[in-house]
């Protein structure tokens, strides 16, 4: 999330596009997998492949091709080296793309020549996982899962009977190659063309490997994990296509598979058996199947929620997420004891677990029990020709969990401190859309804008990416809001230091200042010094310095964290374009002493200045009527970056240009140099 693939391309890279010419994709097919090739889809069914090693890097590029291809019209992929990192961000979060692969799938569909080759590149997908001895069964997966989940049933229907060929990856050793089998098996199993006698049989079988989990040794504990997932999403595929309301041979199996699952989740301590317990939890809480009014009297809904967080709590990410998706189920009772509101506390309690991953796993969580299927999270969920099934309306969850996010933003407890703006980032990422956040966008700028001056790189840079995000939803109004805010906090000589101040706030790095016993960290720790030396004032003088500390960690978190991005925007057409008060101070801080304050300024500056020459040449007399007002500045690095500032300035240009400057400037850097002496 906070690295998100380029979703746009540069002017000055779409000049470039013209130069790679991609094959076309029936073309590739064919001297690939045609007739005349050493792969021939025909020839080599059920065989071992030639060459194998190749095969699946084969068809994953036929793959991005036809990816490429349904984007290109967009222009949202660049072609570079990380063409294909691009397109699989692309096809799997954001909803713009996956709608136009929906779409050019559909023509293809339509078209005799381009249905043969879509056929080929499924069949050859297929072929990878059953008959590469293990070589491509990860990759080939991965991409005939991509192409299913985004393919119509007449489309997905052409591989049909390649579901009972799927046996092995869903009991191979590899967890990836089970999850992806067990997925496709759901896809494929769950469509109206396969037999289901076969089928039957399939299950049946994965019911009885199921049963021996208690006495399970070894691997057979990854046999029952992939038979437990292929079960649970062929039956959340069920629900998906609004088939499982009349299947009713099926419904002592969604009981025995709900069974399971909550047996294991309580008394079991195998971290195989739990992880597919919590994640066939979360696919049948999704589809509709599991909800706390569809618990049997055997189990409680306080009990599943119970579990669920009791196992989250370790950092198990599926545990998480399955929490959330119970929360989906949950009518909206913000009541303290409720079932939804022990699903909030739950997923509350994890800010204490350190790991970053976790919380944004949490966060998303967080978006499911808000929102429903109305977040983006899910959008890759829904992978089969169907609806997403109806759960409890969403009236006010949202602007709830927000409101309580958004107030624990301004805590001093540094891990509650750090799960809230990342928290507050995934709402804004999956919920932004919804209208209980785009009423308090200006809220969230706020909030983000406190992390800013923030210790901790991980808290500056998720508040970069929120601010990013805000940016985008905005109107103009709040865009230009917030660049005049962005440029205020560091252009000025001050900096809000968000949230109150306690005695465990800490203001600087340990080691920072030391005492000779230690060091000062907290103001716990200043206000002690204080009083041990009888002078009340060096709170004030440590504060001031605390505070300066944080201005300059405000300043060097501009360019490393992408921020430049939204001003290099406004320089175009908002706040930036009538108010270019910002070019003397930007070009001043380009040599400031700091590295990196002088790395992240000179990245704002090439991003906001396309044309340094003309516009150093424009604004001239301002550029050199700040550095000269600020050459006497009290801060060295103010006096060293002006210094370095004018010499830089005054390089390169013709001597009229300067020459009524001359004599101040003179004037002024000796004074700097006899103050650098004395």
């Amino acid at each position: 999330m906070l690295n998100p693939a380029k979703s746009g391309i540069l002017e000055k890279e779409v000049s470039t596009q013209s130069k790679y010419e991609l094959p076309r994709l029936g073309e590739l097919l064919e001297q690939f997998f045609g007739k005349d090739s050493i792969w021939n889809i025909v020839r080599i069914q059920d065989i071992p492949l030639p060459m194998a090693n190749a095969y699946g890097p084969a068809v994953t590029f036929c793959s991005n091709i036809l990816f490429h291809q349904s984007l290109s019209t967009a222009s949202l992929v660049v072609i570079d080296s990380e063409w294909d990192r691009q397109l699989t961000t692309l096809i799997m979060n954001d909803e713009s793309s996956r709608n136009s692969v929906r779409d050019h799938l559909h023509v293809m569909v339509q078209d005799r020549e381009q249905e043969l080759a879509l056929r080929t590149l499924f069949t050859a997908a297929l072929n990878g996982m059953v008959a590469s001895a293990g070589k491509n069964v990860a990759s080939c997966s991965m991409c005939l899962l991509q192409l299913c989940s985004l393919s119509s049933d007449i489309s997905v229907g052409s591989i049909v009977p390649g579901v009972f060929k799927l046996q092995d990856s869903i009991l191979s050793n590899d967890k990836t190659v089970r999850e992806a089998s067990s997925r496709l098996f759901g896809i494929l199993g769950s469509h109206q063309d396969c037999p289901r006698s076969e089928l039957e049989k399939m299950l049946r079988g994965f019911e009885g490997t199921c049963k021996s989990w208690q006495e399970a040794v070894g691997s057979v504990y990854l046999q029952i994990h992939g038979a437990m997932l292929a079960t649970s999403y062929y039956l959340s595929r069920r629900a998906f296509r609004a088939s499982l309301a009349v299947a009713t041979e099926d419904e002592p199996r969604v009981q025995a598979a709900v069974d399971l699952c909550l047996k294991i989740l309580s008394t079991s301590h195998d971290k195989t058996l739990l992880d597919a317990a919590t994640v066939s939890i979360a696919q049948l809480t999704i589809s509709g199947i599991l909800s706390p009014k569809s618990l049997a009297q055997s189990h409680s809904a306080g009990t599943v929620v119970k579990s669920l967080a009791d196992n989250a709590g370790k950092g198990n990410e599926n545990a998480i997420k399955a929490l959330g998706s119970f929360g989906m189920q949950c009518d909206e009772d913000f009541t303290e004891g409720t079932i939804f509101h022990q699903v909030f506390t739950g997923l509350f309690k994890l800010h204490e677990l350190r790991e970053a991953t976790v919380q944004f796993s949490v966060g998303e969580a967080f978006s499911y029990t808000a929102a429903g299927w109305a977040s983006k999270a899910l959008i890759a969920t829904l992978d089969v020709d169907g609806r997403a099934p109806s759960s409890p309306s969403r009236n006010a969850s949202l602007s709830w969990i927000l409101e309580k996010i958004l107030g624990d933003c301004k805590t001093t407890k540094p891990a509650l401190r750090q799960a809230s703006v990342i928290w507050l980032l995934c709402l804004v990422q999956f919920c932004g859309h919804l209208p209980a956040i785009q009423e308090r966008l200006r809220d969230c700028q706020t909030a983000f804008k406190g992390f800013l001056a923030d210790r901790e790189s991980l808290n500056q840079e998720t508040a970069s990416r929120g601010l990013s995000l805000v940016y985008e939803k905005g109107d103009r109004e709040l865009k230009d809001d917030l660049v005049r805010d962005l440029v205020g906090s560091f252009t000025g000589s001050s900096v809000n230091m968000s949230g109150s101040i306690s005695g465990e706030t800490q203001l600087f790095e340990p080691g920072a200042l030391p005492t000779g016993d230690g060091s000062i960290t907290t103001y716990k720790d200043i206000m002690s010094l204080a009083a041990e030396v009888g002078n009340p004032s060096l709170v004030y003088k440590f504060m001031s310095l605390a505070a300066n500390n944080a201005i300059w960690s405000s300043r060097a978190a501009f360019g490393r964290f992408g921020l430049s991005n939204i001003l290099s925007d406004s320089s175009v057409d908002g706040y930036l374009a009538q108010n270019p008060k910002l070019y003397p101070a930007l070009f001043r801080y380009r040599f400031d002493p700091n590295t990196n304050v002088r790395s992240s300024m000179n990245e704002i500056w090439a991003a906001l200045v396309p044309e340094p020459t003309a516009t150093i040449d424009k604004h001239f007399d301002t550029i050199m009527s700040d550095l000269l007002k600020n050459i006497l500045g009290k801060e060295w690095r103010t006096r060293q970056a002006c210094c370095a500032a004018v010499a830089d300035l005054v390089q390169s240009r013709p001597a009229a240009k300067y020459e009524k400057y001359i004599g101040e400037i003179w004037t002024l850097t000796f004074k700097v140099g006899l103050w650098t002496w004395t």
